[in-house]
């Protein structure tokens, strides 16, 4: 099985849900201005508008699947305990981290009934670059270990006696997943302005409050786009592979064509399950 190179991307459905979201936003500023012309008049009929009906309407099926899937993973870098080379200077190559893996799969902490694997290995030279890609990366997910992956890395490069520097760390799982507000941004507050902006009289609204209505829409259709701006630009090599249990998988892994040993400072995250609970994941690896 061969590693793809490629630029992790938000899966589809939840482009689509930004659109939605987007076209709410629209539909508030819109009626903002519909009702500050009507305000000089004392209007006292309503603004006519259903904004609270497409709020309402929004479709968070394949979001909440995403966020509720039952799914394990793993991470694999130089600093855990007997994983690097080195004594201090820890350096671990992409096929030691996979040999790594698939000795870890079968160590009793993960589902037996595991159908898949989404592999995505991080490859550096330094730990520089090491450390950028980790913390890009991690923030991103949300996955801790990353984040202090790359301050490990920071560290090694800020002492200037190695000697007196143990970096090491024990196996820890810690990752916690994209969340509601990497994907969605604030969408309660959202919610809550479209609801109370339903069936207004001009009369009832000050210019303040509307004006404050639009700035917030404003402000949460820029956050889409910003959400959009953190996926990470980094390429990363990925893999997936498919078997009947964890046994089968760590096979796999030891079949997977290497990637070289030119990189000396790579990780490798993994995140298993079954294949249903995979599908997004996969999507936002390109696999």
């Amino acid at each position: 099985m061969a590693w793809q190179s490629i630029n992790p991307a938000l899966p589809a459905a939840i482009g689509d849900t930004h659109t939605s979201i987007a076209s709410v936003c629209g539909a508030i500023s819109a009626t903002v201005s519909s009702q500050k012309t009507l305000i000089d008049s004392i209007a006292l009929s309503p603004v006519n508008g259903g904004l609270a009906v497409d709020a309402g309407a929004l479709d968070f099926t394949d979001f909440q699947r995403l966020l509720r899937g039952e799914y394990w993973s793993a991470i694999i870098h130089s600093f855990q305990e007997g994983i690097g080379q080195g004594q201090i200077k820890k350096t671990l190559s992409a096929p030691n981290a996979v040999k790594a893996l698939a000795k870890k799969l079968v160590d009793g902490e993960f589902e037996q009934d595991s159908q898949a694997c989404v592999l995505v290995m991080l490859t550096a030279n330094n730990y520089s670059v090491l450390q950028q890609a980790c913390e890009e990366m991690g923030q991103w997910l949300c996955w801790p270990e990353l984040i202090s992956t790359a301050h490990r890395a920071r560290d090694l490069l800020r002492s200037v006696e190695y000697e007196n520097s143990q970096v090491l760390a024990p196996f820890v799982n810690s990752f916690v997943g994209i969340n509601e507000k990497n994907i969605l941004g604030d969408l309660p507050s959202l919610m809550a302005l479209a609801e109370g902006h339903q069936e207004q009289s001009p009369n009832d609204e000050l210019s303040a409050l509307l004006d404050e209505k639009e700035a917030l829409a404003s402000t949460y259709a820029d956050v889409l786009t910003s959400i959009t701006d953190l996926v990470p630009t980094l390429s990363v090599n990925v893999n997936y592979t498919t078997a009947d249990n964890l046994e089968g998988l760590a096979s796999n892994l030891n079949s997977l064509d290497e990637l070289g040993h030119e990189n000396s400072h790579c990780v490798l995250m993994a995140l298993g399950g079954t294949v249903d609970n995979l599908q997004h994941w996969r999507e936002v690896f390109g696999l």
